[in-house]
């Protein structure tokens, strides 16, 4: 299953939009390798690079929300951790079984749709509450 970016997965906050991006684009392109039969070659680089994109994001964002005083921050923090979790999972699959189906199966129940899933809930739950934040301080 493909996952790209539109303009309606914006979630009002530039820095974070354009991390939502890069991991769309990356995800993308870690499917399409796996379908188009590549994915034995391109699955360790592009898993490495999540797992610490990932990281990255998740701080920043979770920084943020912090600064902010966000009132779901330790449900936002959790969902977080648990997509990390399952993240790492299917990199030690990977590493001690190879590409299977079932592996490919996971990824995109993993990656495509926890991500579409939590940047057009979650994450869009969070861009709305800063706007009216802003809003309230002008």
């Amino acid at each position: 299953m493909a996952i790209y970016w539109t303009k309606e997965l914006e979630i009002g906050v530039a820095p974070i939009d354009r991390q939502h991006r890069e991991l769309f684009e990356r995800i993308d392109a870690l499917v399409n390798a796996c379908q188009a039969g590549r994915c034995q070659d391109e699955v360790t680089d592009l898993m490495g690079f999540l797992q610490d994109y990932v990281q990255i994001h998740f701080g920043e964002e979770e920084e943020l929300m912090r600064l902010c005083e966000y009132p779901e921050l330790s449900d936002h923090t959790r969902e977080h951790a648990g997509f990390s979790g399952h993240l790492q999972e299917l990199v030690k699959s990977f590493s001690a079984q190879g590409f299977t189906s079932p592996l490919l199966n996971d990824l995109n129940a993993t990656l495509v749709d926890w991500l579409y899933d939590h940047v057009c809930g979650r994450d869009r739950i969070l861009g709305q509450w800063l706007a009216k934040q802003a809003a309230q301080s002008l």
